[in-house]
């Protein structure tokens, strides 16, 4: 999250929900390739959300740890 770049996560559980407070990035459904390719792609067509999502887990990460 430091380093400002946005997640794609495809694992429930705890690493989910840190993801997902942060809002630092995209979650796909386990051994679902589909949503998989649908996250990244979503990343790679929006420069927009790339920054946000990016931003929101440097600003996550260097407040709470």
């Amino acid at each position: 999250m430091v380093c400002r770049k946005p997640i794609v996560i495809a694992i429930d559980g705890a690493a989910r929900q840190l993801v997902e407070e942060a809002r630092a990035g995209l979650f796909a459904s386990p051994e679902n390739p589909s949503e998989l390719v649908d996250a990244i792609q979503s990343l790679v067509q929006s420069e927009t959300l790339q920054k946000e999502l990016g931003e929101n887990g440097y600003q996550f990460a260097t407040k709470n740890f």
